[in-house]
């Protein structure tokens, strides 16, 4: 006999099923070709796709799966929300912290940590050497930020400075910044990833010498209180692969030196981030482009603190709980 309730819950049961299949054909998702990644990404920026080495193309998310593709941890993992002017606010961190679930510190994926999402408001082409990453900005002639891991060996290393120094990046695409415009300026070539800390190699030792890692820096600051904090960098890596971030700071229309404009920044950041006894911590610093006195700490914040300063969220490769939570506070007694 026919039933009318019945034929309309089935109908209804087959309109669902219809529905979510197609909209997971729907949905685009992000692969390179080959077997040189198992993920399937949310992301086109995604660290973890571009750490593939391969031009990514996109397909639907039922092909990918069809193709042996699993979901990409960080792509599909909660991240806080970025405003409209590309900044992290303490509403969606907040927001953040209550959806997501701990996760244990020992169970961290520890690919990528140093590299930052960019802020929206600045150009940016993200170029990737042997030691270092860079964030080049075309509009500045400086890099965004410049991220790497060190580590105990690394700072080992005994290769000396190349005899061809401040070369322009060959890989940046576009206008760049050449030595001579550094020349009479009053600021000194600020390396953000320094040579000292390029020695394990000579090609990340020659890579550290090119202008997509250098800025105008003011020569106290430079051979001051920002040489110290890379001393003291380099014995911390000594005890823990420490995981950097450091960059320019700019606020309005910058002031412009030599031939090609290059922006002065108005200050320097640094974040750092290391595990050390089975605890992940973070610490920022924010340095004025002028002589600085004082000790190192008396310039240190937190890393929330330089997050806003630049609109970049650092470490957002790790879990959000520990990132979270490590970037809203610091000790200096586990720095020092």
């Amino acid at each position: 006999m026919y039933n009318p309730v019945v034929s309309m819950n089935r109908l209804y049961i087959i309109m669902i099923f219809l529905s979510n299949t197609c909209l997971a054909f729907a949905q685009t998702v992000y692969v390179t070709p080959g077997t040189s990644s198992k993920l399937y990404h949310k992301n086109a920026e995604c660290a973890k796709l571009k750490s593939a080495g391969s031009s990514s193309f996109s397909i639907s998310i039922q092909q990918a799966k069809s193709i042996g593709k699993e979901a990409c941890d960080i792509c599909y993992s909660v991240r806080p929300v970025q405003n409209t002017k590309g900044r992290i606010t303490e509403s969606n961190r907040n927001a953040v912290r209550q959806t997501v679930k701990p996760v244990k510190q020992e169970s961290v994926n520890i690919s990528n940590i140093e590299i930052p999402s960019t802020s929206s408001r600045v150009k940016s082409q993200v170029i990737r050497h042997l030691g270092y990453t860079t964030s080049y900005n075309s509009s500045w002639l400086i890099p965004n930020w410049v991220a790497y891991c060190l580590t105990a060996k690394e700072v080992a290393g005994t290769y000396p400075r190349p005899k061809k120094q401040f070369e322009p990046d060959p890989l940046v695409k576009g206008k760049s910044s050449v030595h001579w415009d550094y020349s009479n300026s009053g600021y000194s070539r600020g390396h953000m990833a320094p040579a000292a800390d390029m020695k394990w190699s000579e090609q990340a030792m020659l890579e550290s010498f090119y202008l997509s890692n250098i800025c105008p820096q003011d020569a106290d600051l430079n051979g001051g209180v920002w040489e110290r904090l890379e001393k003291r960098c380099r014995a911390l890596a000594g005890e823990s692969d420490l995981y950097i971030c450091c960059g320019p700071l700019i606020t309005g229309s910058p002031k412009r030196i030599g031939d090609n404009k290059v922006a002065v920044p108005t200050g320097f950041y640094k974040v750092l981030c290391m595990k050390k006894n089975g605890r992940w911590q973070a610490v920022g610093f924010m340095f004025p482009n002028t002589a600085c006195k004082g000790s190192m700490f008396d310039y240190s914040c937190t890393v929330d603190e330089v997050e806003k300063a630049t609109g970049h969220d650092f470490f957002c490769n790790l879990p959000d709980d520990v990132e979270n939570s490590i970037e809203a506070s610091y000790k200096v007694k586990e720095w020092q």
